[in-house]
């Protein structure tokens, strides 16, 4: 009797064990994000890869998730049910090639990032200096000083191009070495996939407007080069985006094991494009005032002043969100104010006269004070939140079950 009554109750528990994998593995069929999960749960809970590399992944995500299950029935570590579990996991042996195999399509998409990027860079920088003379009827400089306005910065101002252009080289050159670094998941680049092939597609795009910008600027069309130079700011938003849209995703995983990628990213991927998308914005409003002024025969200032207006309005909403939407998300992108506060630098270098102010110049500078007091508070904020606040698992999606 008491064989049956044993062997009953290991049925039963099979049973129920053998339903809670299928459930699961539903569940993580149908759920990109639980597929995540199921990876972290792996590391989090100090498993261990096979020294032999012939461990199935499917195996060990099952048994993962099947010990997380268990564990919260019992007060028993997830990780010893998962061992006393591990001999009733099927597994599939897998080689190392297998599990390190590389994703040429997206290496062929970042190489050609790359290369895109290099020429946009190029052709921008033979267009400032006059070197392809049979390319460029003229030099953008040349042009922007034929279309003046009182919200032209002075020309040293555009010497940020080099430092965007160089942070962007930077951000690129870390994303490519993870073609060459592996972690406990994989290679870098893959695993996980903090910047996915949109993201690069997404760059690539921005390229190509980048350069027709230059082509419009150059033949003098001032109304399509607006139109193109309103979308590239527009793809950078995107960038940023899915950057850190991945980013939270997957950051229970980076602040556990890989606190210094998670700061490089930070910094080198969404400061970056916020440096960018910042300055691309900005110049958006400039050659905003430039064509009310030359094609729609407003006064310059009147445009100077639209453009001033919709820069303050841009600040005050982003103040806003950053501070009080989306924290969790970009907390730690502080290049937006620097490259405000250098344009507005220089809008009041070229255009303030003390001795003969205009309202325009009163605005700029006032804007420029607005500018550096908010970037106070704005540092202010993040470092007591990064003390007394730290971003934790628990501002990053749970896992649950």
């Amino acid at each position: 009797m008491d064989e049956k009554k044993q062997e009953k109750e290991s049925s039963s528990k099979r049973f129920d064990r053998d339903q809670s994998m299928s459930f699961i593995k539903a569940t993580a069929s149908k759920s990109v994000e639980m597929y995540n999960q199921i990876e972290y749960s792996r590391l989090l809970l100090g498993e261990k890869k096979s020294s032999s590399h012939s461990r199935s992944v499917s195996g060990w995500s099952e048994l993962s998730l099947v010990a997380l299950v268990a564990s919260r029935q019992s007060e028993t570590p997830a990780w010893k049910v998962a061992e006393a579990q591990q001999k009733d996991v099927p597994k599939i042996s897998i080689g190392r090639n297998t599990m390190f195999t590389h994703n040429k399509l997206k290496i062929f998409v970042m190489l050609l990032t790359l290369a895109t990027y290099t020429a946009m860079v190029v052709l921008n920088a033979g267009a400032g200096s006059g070197a392809f003379k049979g390319v460029f009827l003229n030099t953008v400089g040349n042009i922007s000083n034929k279309y003046s306005t009182d919200f032209t910065p002075a020309g040293r101002t555009f010497l940020i191009w080099n430092v965007i252009y160089v942070w962007q080289f930077a951000w690129l050159g870390y994303a490519l070495s993870g073609i060459c670094r592996r972690n406990e998941l994989g290679w870098v680049y893959t695993e996980p996939d903090l910047l996915p092939i949109s993201f690069y597609l997404v760059w690539i795009l921005n390229n190509a407007i980048n350069v027709g910008w230059l082509f419009l600027w150059d033949r003098e069309y001032l109304i399509p080069a607006l139109v193109l130079l309103a979308v590239l700011p527009f793809t950078c938003y995107v960038g940023l985006f899915i950057s850190h849209r991945s980013l939270h995703i997957h950051a229970v995983w980076f602040l556990k094991s890989h606190k210094a990628e998670l700061w490089l990213i930070r910094i080198l991927v969404q400061n970056g494009i916020a440096l960018y998308a910042t300055w691309t914005t900005i110049a958006t409003l400039l050659n905003f005032a430039v064509v009310l002024i030359f094609n729609g025969n407003i006064s310059n200032k009147i445009a100077t002043a639209t453009s001033l207006a919709i820069l303050t309005f841009e600040l005050v909403i982003w103040f806003s969100l950053e501070n009080f939407v989306l924290d969790r998300y970009v907390r730690y992108n502080l290049t937006v104010y620097p490259v405000v506060i250098v344009a507005l630098t220089g809008i009041v270098w070229k255009n303030y006269s003390p001795s003969s102010p205009t309202d325009n110049s009163v605005f700029t500078v006032v804007l420029l004070a607005v500018a550096c007091v908010t970037f106070a508070v704005r540092l202010g904020i993040v470092i007591w939140r990064h003390c007394k606040r730290p971003l934790n698992l628990s501002d990053s999606p749970a896992m649950t079950l």
